[in-house]
C-alpha cells in the first residue's frame, strides 16, 4: 500500500505551527511514492491522447472514422487543417460537392472550388466520401426549371420548328455560302432532345460567307431592346458563330456580335437596341471556322419580354411540355450531372469510399416521399401550370422535387450512379431523425427496399443515419438516468437498421448540449455519449455491415457554426481548437475501455508543455 506525499505534508501542518522547515517521511512499512504512481487530471490524461485515426487503426481497422468538414477553411491551412489531416480517416464536403456548387444555371459543371480542395488533400491519405447527388435542397434550380418550363411562344418570334427543330425541319431558316451544309440533325443530337440545326462549313473563310438566316414578314421595331439566346456547341475544341442583322433587300442596317462556342452544350445570348428601321432579318454567320456546330432551342424577340418568360407571365401564350418531355429532359439532366461528377472524380484519380446517391427524400411526419407523393418540405407546394400563366412554382430558391415529374427518380439516380462511380464505392441512401421516429425509419427502409424491387437487384449499398442528437443535461439532472434514455432511442435505430441487411453509417454525428457555454457535468454527459454511441455501433451492427462513423464538424468555433447548430458546443474541439472531454469519448470509444488510466506521473507535462 502506498502513501501519497501530499497527505503526509497535511498532516505535519495540523501538528505543527512553527516556521521551521518542513521535513518529508515514508511512514514505517509503506513503499516509497515515485512520480509514476501520481494519477492525472482527465484534461492531463486527454492530452496524451493519439490521433484519433491511430486508436480506429488499431482496434477497428474496419470501422473508417470520417468528419465533415467545411472545404473553405480546410484549403486556407492552419490549424483547422492540421486536425482533420492527423485525426481522421475520411472527410465529406458539407457543400461543395452538392449540386448547385457545380451545375451552373445554364447547366455547365464548375470544379474550380473541388479542385483546390482536391489539391490541399493531396498527400495526406483522407478518402473521400460524396455528398451528395439528389436532394430536394441544393439542387440547381433555376437550370431544372427552364427544362420542364412551357415556352412561351408569343414572346419568341421564332416558333415551333424555327425555335427547336423538333418537328425534323429547319422551318423558316434558309442558309447560303461557302459550299456550307445546313440540315437538321440525327436524331438524338439536340440539346435534351431530338433535333438541332447542323452547320457544315467546310474550308474557313469570313465570317459572312457562310449565313444561316431567318427573315420576318415586318420589320423590327426601332428604339425598342431585342435578343437572341441559343444553345451551341461545335465539333471543335473552340469556335466562332457571329450574330448579324439586315434588311433583307439592300443588305444595309447591320451590326455584328461574335459568341466564343466551345465543344460541350452552352447557352449564349446578347441584347441589343434597335437603330434602324428597316431590319426584318436576323442571321447566324458560320464561315469563320471549318468546322460544325450544333444549334438549338433559339430565341428571338423584345428583351423585356423574352426574360419575364417565367413563372406567372400573364397574358402569354404558353405551350405546355408533355410529361414525357419533361421526365426525358430532366434524365438527361440527371445523366450529365452524375456522369460529369464521375468523369471529374475519376480525371483526378479518386474513387469515393462511398456516395449519399439520394438524400432526405422521406418528408417529417406523413413520412410519405417528397415530390412523388405529392408532399414537399415547409411552405412549398405542388406547381400550377396552364396554356395562360404557364408554370408557377413557390418552391424555396434551390429546392426541387425530383419525383415530382420522374417518379422513378431515385432508381434512375442509383443506376447511374452504378454506371459512372467505381465498382468499390458503396451507394448510400443518407437521412436523419431515425432515431427519434420509428415511422419514419421503417419508411427509409422501406423505400431502400422498393429502388432495390424497381432495378430488378439490389443496388443500395447502405443506409447512413445523420443522428444529429441533442443532450438535454442540466447540472441538477442524473447523469446516467439522462445517458439511459438517450441511448435508449440510438440503440433501438441502430438495430432496425442492421436488420435491414444493409450496411449501415453514422454519417453526420454530432452531439449538441443545448449552449456554448457547457458545464463540466454537461462536458462529461457529452463524453459518455459520444463513447457510448461508439460502442452501440460496435456491438449491435454486425462487423459485415460496419462502414464506419463520420463526425459532423470539427470544433465549437463559431466559423464553423454561422449556419448550423449557431451557438452551441456539439464537436470534439472547443472554440479554440483545444480537445474536450467529447474526444476523449470517441477514443474510447472506439478501443472500448478507457484509455486515459495509462497515463500517469510525468505524463501530466504534457498538457502544460503544448
Amino acid at each position: 500500500m502506498k502513501q501519497y506525499p501530499i497527505i503526509i505534508a497535511a498532516i505535519l501542518l495540523l501538528a505543527s505551527c512553527d516556521e521551521s522547515k518542513m521535513e518529508w517521511a515514508t511512514p514505517e512499512g509503506e513503499q516509497a511514492v515515485t512520480n509514476a504512481d501520481i494519477p492525472l487530471t482527465v484534461d492531463e490524461q486527454i492530452a496524451n491522447y493519439k490521433p484519433i485515426k491511430d486508436y480506429a487503426v488499431q482496434y477497428t481497422p474496419n470501422l473508417k472514422v470520417g468528419v465533415g468538414f467545411d472545404a473553405g477553411m480546410y484549403i486556407k491551412g492552419g490549424i483547422y487543417k492540421q486536425l482533420v489531416d492527423e485525426n481522421f480517416q475520411i472527410v465529406t464536403a458539407g457543400n461543395e460537392m452538392k449540386m448547385s456548387y457545380i451545375v451552373q444555371p445554364n447547366g455547365d459543371l464548375s470544379f474550380k472550388q473541388l479542385d483546390n480542395m482536391f489539391e490541399s488533400m493531396d498527400g495526406t491519405g483522407l478518402a473521400l466520401w460524396g455528398h451528395n447527388f439528389i436532394w430536394h435542397h441544393q439542387q440547381q434550380q433555376t437550370y431544372l426549371l427552364s427544362l420542364v418550363a412551357p415556352i412561351l411562344s408569343a414572346n419568341n418570334m421564332l416558333t415551333s420548328d424555327s425555335h427547336d427543330f423538333e418537328g425534323g425541319t429547319l422551318g423558316n431558316w434558309s442558309s447560303w455560302g461557302n459550299n456550307s451544309v445546313v440540315d437538321v440533325s440525327a436524331d438524338g443530337e439536340g440539346h435534351n432532345s431530338k433535333y438541332s440545326a447542323k452547320l457544315t462549313n467546310p474550308t474557313a473563310s469570313q465570317s459572312h460567307q457562310a449565313q444561316f438566316a431567318y427573315t420576318f414578314n415586318t420589320p423590327l421595331e426601332k428604339g425598342k431592346v431585342y435578343m437572341i439566346r441559343f444553345w451551341a456547341k461545335s465539333e471543335a475544341a473552340t469556335s466562332k458563330l457571329e450574330f448579324c442583322h439586315q434588311n433583307s433587300k439592300t443588305y444595309g442596317s447591320q451590326i455584328w456580335y461574335s459568341f466564343n462556342i466551345t465543344n460541350e452544350w452552352q447557352q449564349y445570348s446578347y441584347f441589343f437596341t434597335q437603330q434602324y428601321d428597316d431590319v426584318d432579318r436576323i442571321l447566324i454567320n458560320f464561315g469563320e471556322n471549318a468546322t460544325t456546330w450544333y444549334l438549338d432551342d433559339i430565341e428571338f424577340g423584345l428583351k423585356e419580354k423574352l426574360d419575364a418568360a417565367a413563372p406567372r407571365r400573364a397574358g402569354g401564350n404558353y405551350v405546355v411540355k408533355t410529361p414525357e418531355e419533361k421526365r426525358a429532359l430532366l434524365l438527361g439532366a440527371m445523366d450529365k450531372w452524375i456522369k460529369g461528377m464521375g468523369d471529374y472524380l475519376k480525371g483526378k484519380g479518386i474513387t469515393p469510399y462511398g456516395y449519399d446517391v439520394i438524400n432526405e427524400a422521406i418528408e417529417d411526419g406523413s413520412n410519405l416521399r417528397r415530390g412523388i407523393d405529392k408532399v414537399f418540405d415547409g411552405t412549398d407546394t405542388e406547381p400550377v401550370e396552364n396554356v395562360t400563366d404557364g408554370l408557377t412554382i413557390d418552391w424555396a430558391d434551390q429546392n426541387f422535387y425530383w419525383g415530382y415529374w420522374v417518379p422513378d427518380y431515385a432508381v434512375q439516380a442509383y443506376q447511374k450512379a452504378r454506371q459512372y462511380l467505381p465498382a468499390e464505392t458503396k451507394l448510400f441512401y443518407n437521412d436523419y431523425g431515425l432515431e427519434t421516429s420509428p415511422s419514419k425509419r421503417k419508411a427509409i427502409i422501406q423505400f431502400v427496399k422498393d429502388i432495390d424491387a424497381a432495378n430488378g437487384s439490389p443496388i443500395v449499398d447502405g443506409i447512413g443515419t445523420q443522428m444529429h442528437l441533442t443532450l438535454d443535461v442540466s447540472d441538477d439532472d442524473d447523469l446516467n438516468t439522462q445517458i439511459n434514455k438517450f441511448m435508449a432511442l440510438v440503440d433501438a435505430s441502430l438495430t432496425d437498421l442492421a436488420a435491414s441487411g444493409k450496411i449501415i453509417r453514422i454519417t453526420e454525428l454530432d452531439i449538441a448540449l443545448g449552449t456554448a457555454t457547457p458545464s463540466e457535468k454537461q462536458l462529461q454527459a457529452q463524453y459518455e455519449a459520444f463513447r457510448r454511441v461508439f460502442e452501440s455501433y460496435k456491438k449491435i451492427i454486425p462487423a459485415a455491415q460496419q462502414s464506419g462513423i463520420t463526425i459532423w464538424g470539427l470544433s465549437d468555433n463559431d466559423d464553423e457554426h454561422a449556419y448550423w447548430l449557431l451557438g452551441e458546443s456539439p464537436d470534439l474541439w472547443n472554440k479554440d481548437y483545444k480537445r474536450k472531454r467529447a474526444y476523449k469519448g470517441v477514443c474510447d470509444g472506439i478501443a472500448g475501455k478507457d484509455l486515459g488510466t495509462q497515463f500517469k506521473g510525468d505524463d501530466y507535462k504534457r498538457l502544460y508543455n503544448e
